[in-house]
Protein backbone atom coordinates (compact mmCIF):
# COMPACT_ATOMS: atom_id res chain seq x y z
CA UNK A 1 0.00 0.00 0.00
CA UNK A 2 2.85 2.38 0.79
CA UNK A 3 4.37 2.06 -2.70
CA UNK A 4 0.98 2.66 -4.27
CA UNK A 5 0.62 5.86 -2.26
CA UNK A 6 4.05 7.08 -3.39
CA UNK A 7 3.14 6.56 -7.06
CA UNK A 8 -0.26 8.20 -6.49
CA UNK A 9 1.41 11.22 -4.90
CA UNK A 10 4.01 11.49 -7.66
CA UNK A 11 1.32 11.23 -10.32
CA UNK A 12 -0.80 13.90 -8.64
CA UNK A 13 2.12 16.27 -8.08
CA UNK A 14 3.53 15.97 -11.60
CA UNK A 15 0.03 16.12 -13.04
CA UNK A 16 -0.46 19.50 -11.39
CA UNK A 17 2.85 20.74 -12.79
CA UNK A 18 2.05 19.76 -16.37
CA UNK A 19 -1.47 21.17 -16.15
CA UNK A 20 -0.06 24.52 -15.03
CA UNK A 21 2.74 24.58 -17.61
CA UNK A 22 2.44 21.80 -20.22
CA UNK A 23 5.55 22.86 -22.14
CA UNK A 24 7.87 24.04 -19.39
CA UNK A 25 8.77 20.82 -17.60
CA UNK A 26 9.46 17.78 -19.79
CA UNK A 27 10.87 15.97 -16.75
CA UNK A 28 7.48 16.32 -15.04
CA UNK A 29 5.88 14.53 -18.00
CA UNK A 30 8.55 11.81 -17.72
CA UNK A 31 7.94 11.30 -14.00
CA UNK A 32 4.20 11.38 -14.53
CA UNK A 33 4.59 8.60 -17.10
CA UNK A 34 6.59 6.51 -14.62
CA UNK A 35 3.99 7.06 -11.88
CA UNK A 36 1.16 6.05 -14.20
CA UNK A 37 3.13 3.05 -15.46
CA UNK A 38 3.60 1.83 -11.91
CA UNK A 39 -0.10 2.39 -11.22
CA UNK A 40 -0.89 0.37 -14.39
CA UNK A 41 -2.61 3.37 -15.98
CA UNK A 42 -1.04 2.59 -19.31
CA UNK A 43 -2.97 5.00 -21.52
CA UNK A 44 -2.16 7.91 -19.20
CA UNK A 45 1.46 6.76 -19.00
CA UNK A 46 1.74 6.61 -22.77
CA UNK A 47 0.21 10.07 -23.20
CA UNK A 48 2.67 11.50 -20.67
CA UNK A 49 5.78 9.93 -22.16
CA UNK A 50 4.73 11.03 -25.65
CA UNK A 51 4.33 14.57 -24.31
CA UNK A 52 7.83 14.36 -22.81
CA UNK A 53 9.20 13.13 -26.13
CA UNK A 54 7.44 15.92 -28.03
CA UNK A 55 9.27 18.44 -25.82
CA UNK A 56 12.56 16.70 -26.60
CA UNK A 57 12.71 16.72 -30.42
CA UNK A 58 16.49 16.20 -30.45
CA UNK A 59 16.20 13.08 -28.30
CA UNK A 60 18.45 14.36 -25.53
CA UNK A 61 16.59 12.15 -23.06
CA UNK A 62 16.88 8.67 -24.59
CA UNK A 63 15.42 7.09 -21.45
CA UNK A 64 12.03 8.24 -22.80
CA UNK A 65 12.33 5.48 -25.41
CA UNK A 66 12.87 2.86 -22.73
CA UNK A 67 9.90 4.01 -20.66
CA UNK A 68 7.72 4.02 -23.77
CA UNK A 69 8.87 0.45 -24.49
CA UNK A 70 7.85 -0.63 -20.98
CA UNK A 71 4.44 0.99 -21.38
CA UNK A 72 3.88 -0.66 -24.75
CA UNK A 73 4.96 -4.00 -23.31
CA UNK A 74 2.19 -3.64 -20.78
CA UNK A 75 -0.20 -3.07 -23.68
CA UNK A 76 1.23 -6.13 -25.47
CA UNK A 77 2.39 -4.06 -28.47
CA UNK A 78 5.51 -6.14 -28.88
CA UNK A 79 6.62 -4.98 -32.34
CA UNK A 80 6.65 -1.40 -31.07
CA UNK A 81 8.48 -2.47 -27.92
CA UNK A 82 11.25 -3.95 -30.06
CA UNK A 83 11.55 -0.76 -32.10
CA UNK A 84 11.77 1.48 -29.03
CA UNK A 85 14.27 -0.76 -27.23
CA UNK A 86 16.47 -0.77 -30.33
CA UNK A 87 16.22 3.00 -30.63
CA UNK A 88 17.09 3.41 -26.94
CA UNK A 89 20.24 1.29 -27.29
CA UNK A 90 21.30 3.06 -30.49
CA UNK A 91 20.62 6.55 -29.20
CA UNK A 92 22.84 6.36 -26.13
CA UNK A 93 26.02 4.29 -26.04
CA UNK A 94 26.42 5.17 -22.35
CA UNK A 95 23.20 3.47 -21.24
CA UNK A 96 23.87 2.44 -17.65
CA UNK A 97 21.69 -0.66 -17.92
CA UNK A 98 22.84 -1.66 -21.42
CA UNK A 99 23.39 -5.34 -20.57
CA UNK A 100 19.92 -5.68 -19.05
CA UNK A 101 18.23 -3.87 -21.93
CA UNK A 102 20.07 -6.00 -24.50
CA UNK A 103 18.98 -9.11 -22.60
CA UNK A 104 15.36 -7.90 -22.64
CA UNK A 105 15.67 -7.21 -26.34
CA UNK A 106 17.12 -10.68 -27.02
CA UNK A 107 14.34 -12.40 -25.08
CA UNK A 108 11.68 -10.38 -26.86
CA UNK A 109 13.21 -11.02 -30.30
CA UNK A 110 13.23 -14.78 -29.61
CA UNK A 111 9.60 -14.59 -28.43
CA UNK A 112 8.57 -12.71 -31.57
CA UNK A 113 10.43 -15.18 -33.79
CA UNK A 114 8.70 -18.14 -32.17
CA UNK A 115 5.32 -16.42 -32.56
CA UNK A 116 6.02 -15.85 -36.26
CA UNK A 117 6.94 -19.53 -36.70
CA UNK A 118 3.78 -20.64 -34.89
CA UNK A 119 1.57 -18.30 -36.95
CA UNK A 120 3.19 -17.78 -40.38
Amino acid sequence: MCQYRIWEDLGAYTGQIVRLDPEGFPDAWFKNAIANLNLRRLDAAEASILAAMKLDPEGKSPRNEYILALILAGKNELESVLAHLRHYIQSDSQVADMARVKQQLDVLEREMASRREAHP
